[in-house]
């Protein structure tokens, strides 16, 4: 039962300071400001497959080299 009038009186404390800062006003376009599309944007820059393509590029052009050079032997042996 004591908790109860606890609570209800911290929530009034609250609203009342709330109310009477100032500073709240700025808070929530600060949120506002976070929350705009350029951030989620810019992190999802890095998390574009471009950049998994570039490590993989290198191994491509390898794996190409080996059967090129596979093709070659392969037209060696034969003639």
């Amino acid at each position: 039962m004591t908790p109860r009038p606890e609570r209800y009186e911290s929530t009034d404390q609250h609203d009342r300071a709330d109310s009477s800062e100032p500073t709240l006003a700025q808070d929530p376009t600060e949120s506002a400001e976070a929350a705009e599309p350029t951030d989620p944007t810019e992190r999802n820059d890095p998390t574009e497959p471009i950049d998994r393509v570039e490590p993989t590029e290198p191994m491509d052009r390898n794996e190409s080299r080996d059967q090129s050079e596979r093709r070659e032997e392969a037209v060696m042996g034969r003639s």
